[in-house]
């Protein structure tokens, strides 16, 4: 029995090493399962990343186009407008095209990147990083657009009327961007945005150095969803450092082309808005206080604009608003579902005052009033299409003014803006 014992363990020990030893055929077939295995996790972790990268990407722009007709008979030195103050203007073109990209790098950063072309070219319009420092606070930091007014071009705002008058023709006095930082604070009913810029991104750092302060405030007295009364201000204190000298032209020149930039721009904002339902009013008043960067000029003198508008979804939408500030109508029945879109119509009176009236050495720029309408078809949420009418009255005092406008004291002239938005 003893020998029997032996024997089968002799037998099992043999066949388990005998069976044990892998073969070169069991090898390869382990290796490519252990390959196979390693593609696997790698094309599940590109895929991981590859969504993940994708869940938290945001693309969208802003192609805005439009064709203008203008029957100005005077006025034709462009006192007003570098385009519209040609007699019996027509033109067409791309107005603002804009991409973007919005990417969550973590729960509490998002980087911000738009590029915009125009016909100067194509620019680097913004590039920064949002920090959520809290729920209600955040900071920017990297070139952001710096808010001016509830009008503020970065709020993705699609509904309002174009205003011609309001400091079209003065150079770019009032800021579009700079590099700084923002801390923004909002809660449900209150915000402020506060911030410090120096140049641009494209600004020629050899001709200029800004130095830039900006205050936005707003509180709700009333807010249900996007049924809302805003209160508003804002404060901006912009000082230039021009590298090349100045001078202010008097009346002795002969030059009438006479834009020039500024040392040192104050400007002031108030602004009013109630929104109920289909129904929108709004209203700003804007005070500006310039000094001419000539070194023969030290006085300020005061430009002012002031404008009421209101508009109507006849279809029954709203506008969203958010932040401060009025954004992009929801339609209820768009086209792609067998709808017809959303229809509005708006009315605007603009009233803008470029007039200095403390020293002969400064052009005169006119005193402008502007009566608009429009109507607009919106066929679906990243679509509007927007006919507008608008009529423009010009008066001057000065002089060397009145004789470029063909010696006449007052000018009238129409516009007529056919626009289409399509926001994607």
């Amino acid at each position: 029995m003893k020998k029997l014992f032996i024997f089968f363990s002799i037998f099992f020990l043999y066949t388990t090493y005998i069976y044990a030893i892998p073969t070169d055929k069991d090898i390869l077939r382990l290796e490519k399962d252990i390959a196979n295995l390693k593609k696997e996790l790698e094309f599940s972790k590109n895929n991981i990343v590859r969504e993940s990268f994708l869940n938290n990407t945001e693309f969208f722009g802003k192609l805005h186009f439009e064709f203008l007709h203008s029957n100005n008979k005077g006025n034709n030195n462009y006192l007003l407008t570098g385009s519209n103050g040609v007699e019996d203007f027509d033109n067409i073109k791309v107005k603002n095209l804009k991409f973007g990209i919005k990417q969550q790098l973590s729960m509490e950063s998002v980087f911000n990147f738009t590029l915009k072309l125009s016909n100067y070219g194509m620019k680097v319009d913004s590039i920064y990083l949002d920090y959520k420092l809290s729920p209600e606070i955040t900071a920017s930091i990297g070139q952001i657009y710096i808010p001016l007014s509830m009008e503020n071009e970065d709020n993705g705002n699609s509904y309002q009327l174009t205003d011609t008058t309001k400091y079209y023709n003065i150079g770019n006095f009032l800021f579009d961007n700079g590099i700084g930082l923002k801390i923004k604070y909002i809660n449900d009913n209150f915000g402020i945005f506060s911030g410090v810029y120096g140049n641009a991104y494209n600004d020629d750092i050899d001709r200029i150095n800004k130095n830039i302060f900006s205050f936005k405030t707003y509180f709700n007295p009333y807010k249900e969803e996007n049924d809302v009364i805003h209160v508003g201000a804002n404060y901006l204190n912009g000082v230039t450092n021009h590298n090349k000298e100045r001078k202010v032209p008097n009346k002795s020149d002969n030059n009438l082309n006479l834009k020039y930039d500024f040392k040192q721009v104050e400007h002031i904002n108030v602004d009013f808005a109630l929104n109920f339902d289909w129904f929108n009013l709004q209203a700003e008043y804007t005070k500006s206080f310039l000094t001419p960067a000539a070194i023969d000029y030290k006085e300020k003198f005061g430009v002012s604009n002031y404008y009421i508008q209101t508009s109507f979804l006849l279809t029954g939408e709203t506008i969203e608003y958010k932040e401060g500030a009025f954004g992009k109508v929801r339609v209820n029945n768009p086209i792609d579902i067998g709808g017809f879109g959303a229809f509005e119509t708006a009315f605007r009176f603009a009233i803008t005052d470029l007039q200095d009236r403390k020293s002969n050495k400064i052009f005169d720029y006119g005193k402008y009033k502007e009566f608009s309408i429009a109507f607009s078809w919106i066929p679906t949420d990243f679509l509007k299409t927007t006919l507008q009418y608008s009529r423009i009255k010009e008066h001057f005092i000065d002089d060397l003014t009145i004789f470029a406008n063909d010696n006449k004291r007052n000018n009238g002239y129409d516009l007529i803006y056919l626009k289409c938005k399509l926001f994607f």
